[in-house]
C-alpha cells in the first residue's frame, strides 16, 4: 500500500523485555526516583504498514546506553529508508 507513490513506514521504539535484575551484559537500566533500578532490553523497529493494519519489521537496531547517562541509538539505516523514497 502507497501514500502519494510511497510505502508507509512507521519509526518507533519498544520494550522486548525487562528485569528486576542485571540479566546480561548488554541489559539498559535506568533508575527510579525512589532509587530501584529497572534493567531492559529495547530496540528501535522500523515497520512497513499495510491498509490492513500489519505491520511488518524491515529494519532493527538495539537501543544501548554505554555507560551514558541517556540511551544511545545507532539508527544508520533511517537516512537508506529516505533515499530509496519512503514515505517518513
Amino acid at each position: 500500500h502507497k501514500y502519494r507513490g510511497c510505502y508507509i513506514v512507521a519509526i518507533d521504539g519498544t520494550g522486548v523485555s525487562t528485569y528486576s535484575h542485571k540479566h546480561c551484559e548488554y541489559c539498559l537500566h535506568k533508575k527510579s526516583g525512589s532509587g530501584v533500578v529497572t534493567w531492559s532490553h529495547n530496540v528501535l523497529e522500523a515497520k512497513l504498514l499495510t491498509p490492513t493494519g500489519l505491520s511488518l519489521s524491515i529494519a532493527t537496531e538495539w537501543i544501548s546506553n554505554e555507560g551514558r547517562a541517556n540511551y544511545h541509538v545507532d539508527f544508520p539505516f533511517i537516512g537508506q529508508l529516505q533515499n530509496r523514497h519512503f514515505f517518513l
